[in-house]
């Protein structure tokens, strides 16, 4: 099959960035033919919407590099042409289907509208979930499940400082617009840093509070031994938080779950040796169900 997945540019820091592009690698790695297209050339609503998009692009360029897509995927830059063999792949943060693509379907990697961007509900629209817990407000769509891809970057995220530790950091990303983030002024507030001053500090924090309740950053931050406190939602359980039997083993939902996460660390541990192989099953299921999907019998 030919897919077009929709991404910003590659960005380490970023999760969003970092899954998109991961299954465009394993979709290539399964043998399918895989272009990116930027978001800031997706179509918003409207000229005045669309205008505004690209121009936000060009002011980032003050202080950003220009676009560009993981290194695996250089050059990989899809074109009008591209888009009437391919099923396009759309993250939850772009509504609709603004190419006009004869197939296509949605990946939520977040709650829908859950970080302020617009969600439509389009009865019969093929979608996925990065999580269980993202499974929302898409009453009438076709769920395909689970499509979970993970880069653990075990070469930068590992557990070097195996004494005295000293400390706690913080960490808020996609919960900066909670009602209860209180002011962190005067406090390690780790977002922003790159990969390798992160796994820094994670290895001489003894714990670090997650504002975000989602973000892989804690289980990167377990990997380096630092105990990820989730700051629970209000009004939301642990049970809420993360469905299911597995949970989120090493993280803390909380500080009186810190207990459970240091005692199922170790089952982190081999989560993580194992989701490589999870990872391509999952992309395998994926094509799977998108082939049914679209009737293209050619899919592997």
């Amino acid at each position: 099959m030919k897919f077009v997945v929709c991404a910003p540019r590659y960005e380490p820091s970023s999760g969003g960035s970092i899954v998109l592009y991961k299954l465009a690698r394993l979709l290539r790695q399964l043998g399918h033919e895989v272009r990116i297209w930027p978001v800031h050339r997706v179509p918003a609503r409207g000229i005045a919407a669309t205008v505004w998009r690209r121009a936000a692009y060009a002011a980032t360029r003050l202080y950003r590099p220009r676009f560009r897509p993981h290194p695996e995927l250089a050059g990989m830059i899809a074109t009008r042409a591209d888009l009437d063999d391919a099923v396009v792949v759309y993250p939850e943060i772009i509504p609709g289907n603004p190419l006009r693509a004869a197939r296509y379907l949605r990946w939520l990697l977040y709650k829908p509208g859950g970080q302020g961007a617009a969600f439509e509900c389009v009865p019969g629209e093929l979608y996925f979930c990065f999580q269980e817990a993202f499974n929302t407000g898409c009453e009438g769509m076709r769920y395909g499940g689970v499509l979970r891809v993970e880069d653990w970057m075990g070469d930068v995220y590992a557990q070097s400082n195996f004494g005295a530790r000293k400390g706690v950091c913080y960490m808020v990303r996609k919960g900066k617009t909670r009602p209860d983030l209180p002011r962190l002024d005067g406090l390690e507030v780790v977002d922003g840093l790159d990969h390798v001053r992160l796994a820094r500090v994670f290895n001489a924090r003894s714990a670090c509070y997650f504002y975000d309740p989602y973000t892989a950053f804690s289980e990167y931050a377990a990997l380096c031994g630092c105990v990820p406190i989730v700051v629970p939602l209000p009004g939301v359980d642990k049970a809420e938080w993360t469905p299911g039997e597995g949970g989120r083993p090493g993280v803390a939902y909380g500080d009186d779950d810190l207990e459970n996460a240091i005692a199922s660390r170790p089952r982190l541990l081999q989560v993580i040796r194992e989701s490589e192989q999870a990872s391509m099953e999952s992309v395998r299921r994926f094509v799977s169900i998108v082939r049914e999907h679209h009737g293209d019998s050619d899919a592997n």
